[in-house]
This record gives C-alpha cells, structure tokens and sequence, in this order.
C-alpha cells in the first residue's frame, strides 16, 4: 500500500466517522422518549470524534494544531 493511497483510506474512515458520530447522536435523541442522548452512546460519539480529530492531526485542547511543544525543554 503505498502513502497516497494509505492517506485516502484515512481520510476516508475519519469523515465516515464524523458523518457516523452526527447520525447516532441525532438518532439516539429523536427515538428516546425523553429527547436526551444516553451515556453510552454519548461514550462512542466521543470516542468516533477523537478518532477523527486525530487523524487530521488535531489536538484536545483549543487554538493547537499538530504536536504540542515543551516550553520547559527551550527554556
């Protein structure tokens, strides 16, 4: 399998998890009775979502992209 062709099958599975994530939290609200997301499936939307935030390189915290720096090893 060469990079091209491993970067789509990632690409690929990430947005498939996004779309995947969207369709369970919406579907598990409308078909409970009263309108609110259980904690199990609330467990897997998040987990579907990390999935895809780390394929795309992106961190948990807010305003970073790619790896995190150690500011104490440049001081």
């Amino acid at each position: 399998m060469d990079r091209n062709s491993k970067d789509k099958v990632e690409y690929s599975s990430a947005i498939i998890c996004i779309m995947s994530a969207i369709t369970i939290g919406i579907a598990s609200i409308v078909v409970s009775e009263t309108h609110d997301i259980a904690a199990g499936v609330l467990i897997f939307v998040a987990q579907l979502l990390h999935f895809a935030a780390s394929v795309f390189h992106l961190n948990y915290k807010l305003g970073q992209y790619g790896e995190t720096k150690n500011k104490s090893a440049e001081e």
